[in-house]
């Protein structure tokens, strides 16, 4: 066999050549850069750091998708359809769980676009992934329906306005409507086409479409899920709100008068059907399978047509107090005995309802100097509240809530600390006012000591409490930052 040997002019001369072409093909790709900013591409959301591990897309989602236009003809190859090149190849793995998610509330969308250099173009296109794909394969032509269903024609324009490729936003943004059946988790592909290129940008989108399938007019506009039970004497109102603010014609109060009424599932009915008999422009309930909308027991979502104005509900409830219920400190002793500034103050709470309970030691310039908390089940339950401070007088104070606001009930008691110090006059306990901490500021650390911060130089690693740090008597470099009374 015989290989011909090419002359080494003719060699240089075709290095040169390709070199030129790669450099040509280069200066186009880089002329026309682009990706949809709303709904945010996958590339984007990746930049915007609500996606994670996507590889090189999040320094240049204006890049993502760039390959030859003419889909779905030619384009990506299936499985490739959100790189378009390889070097974007993490924005291809696909599952339904993988990809942040936009929500969408309204068929009716303006898509937009952001350029680096917007090029002239020959306009957009814009596919959906069709009823039933499985968003746990890779992304094919398969997953798609291959009609567009929004096309915006632009005959070599400028999209940013202007008759040069300036960077900037979409000057007229795509008013399109997505297909009536989608709901859920879909993927919509914006294509732009650019006019003077071989190319065009394949941008995927992932996108939660959570809108009302049904064309009656009614539009959900705000839920409520009942709290735990009301009582006799307490008012729910839900009020209703336009643009200029709260409307009182379709807003709707119910007052509980009997215990009975007040159980959840009740009040939330009673509530329901009394909006719906007040006003023929607003609803409350939910769709049942023929698409009405019923007043239901339980979860109930607002609706209003259009010519209600009405844009939202606020549900707002009047509770009358518990006055039986009480919140009391027992076994608190008037005296505990610091042990070089730390000491255990033990007690009881008692309550006869289910309370959140707050109890915390001050000194006597009403710094806290010990909290602890609890939930106490309508019980005497012990509580240990560990307290670092100085001799002297101080005040233990007690607060107690319940979860639906009826409750909020108080206790102060006095107590004396005696015994020795941790080490001098604080300004805080460590690890409290962080923000406030400077130059001089005072901290009781956990070692009964006191430290103070050196200087205002330093005050930002003061401020810093990792503990391998700065963390006084702890960190490795505390006496940077810190010097021990």
């Amino acid at each position: 066999m015989k290989f011909a040997l090419q002359p080494r002019a003719a060699l240089v001369g075709a290095a040169l050549l390709a070199t030129a072409c790669t450099a040509l093909l280069a200066s186009q790709q880089a002329a026309a850069h682009g990706y949809m900013s709303f709904p945010p591409s996958r590339a984007k959301l990746c930049q915007d750091r609500l996606n994670t591990d996507c590889g090189g897309a999040q320094y240049e989602p204006h890049s993502v998708g760039e390959t030859l236009k003419g889909f779905p003809a030619t384009g990506p190859a299936d499985g490739k359809l959100a790189s378009g090149i390889e070097r974007f190849g993490a924005m291809d793995a696909q599952s339904a769980t993988r990809w942040h998610k936009t929500e969408i509330t309204e068929r009716e969308i303006a898509f937009d676009w952001r350029f680096t250099t917007a090029h002239s173009t020959t306009g957009w296109e814009y596919f959906i992934t069709r009823v039933g794909w499985n968003p746990n394969e890779p992304l094919t032509r398969a997953s798609f329906d291959l009609t567009p269903f929004c096309t915006v024609a632009f005959d070599g324009g400028f999209p940013t306005g202007g008759s040069n490729a300036n960077p900037g936003d979409l000057a007229q943004k795509h008013q399109c409507t997505l297909p009536a059946d989608r709901q859920g988790y879909h993927v919509i592909y914006g294509v732009w086409t650019v006019n003077d290129t071989a190319n065009a940008f394949y941008n995927a989108v992932d996108v939660d479409i959570q809108t009302d399938p049904y064309d009656d007019g009614w539009k959900n506009v705000g839920s409520f899920a009942p709290l735990p039970s009301l009582i006799a004497g307490d008012v729910v109102t839900a009020r209703a709100f336009t643009d200029s603010g709260e409307s009182a014609p379709y807003s709707v109060s119910l007052a509980i008068d009997s215990n009975e009424l007040g159980h959840q599932d009740n009040w939330s009915l009673a509530l329901a059907h009394k909006l719906n008999a007040a006003q023929p422009l607003v609803r409350a309930g939910q769709r049942n399978a023929e698409g009405q909308i019923e007043a239901q027991r339980g979860m109930n979502l607002f609706y209003a047509q259009p010519e209600s104005g009405v844009v939202s509900y606020q549900m707002d409830f009047q509770l009358v107090g518990d006055p039986g219920a009480y919140a009391r400190l027992e076994d608190l002793l008037p005296e505990y005995e610091l042990q070089q500034g730390r000491v255990d103050v033990d007690l009881k709470v008692a309550t006869n309802r289910t309370l959140n309970v707050e109890v915390t030691v001050f000194d006597a310039q009403h710094k806290a100097v010990g909290t602890a908390r609890q939930i106490v089940d309508g019980t005497t339950a012990p509580l240990s509240i560990a307290v670092r401070s100085a001799p002297g007088p101080h005040q233990v104070k007690l607060l107690a809530r319940s979860d639906d606001g009826r409750i909020n009930l108080q206790a102060l008691q006095d107590v004396t600390l005696t015994g020795e110090a941790g080490g001098g006059d604080y300004e805080y306990v460590y690890g409290e006012g962080v923000e406030h901490y400077k130059g001089g500021t005072t901290v009781l650390q956990t070692d009964g000591k006191v430290y103070r911060c050196l200087s205002d130089q330093v005050a930002p690693w003061c401020r810093n409490t990792s503990p391998v740090h700065y963390a006084p008597g702890v960190g490795h470099a505390w006496q940077s930052a810190w010097e021990m009374l």
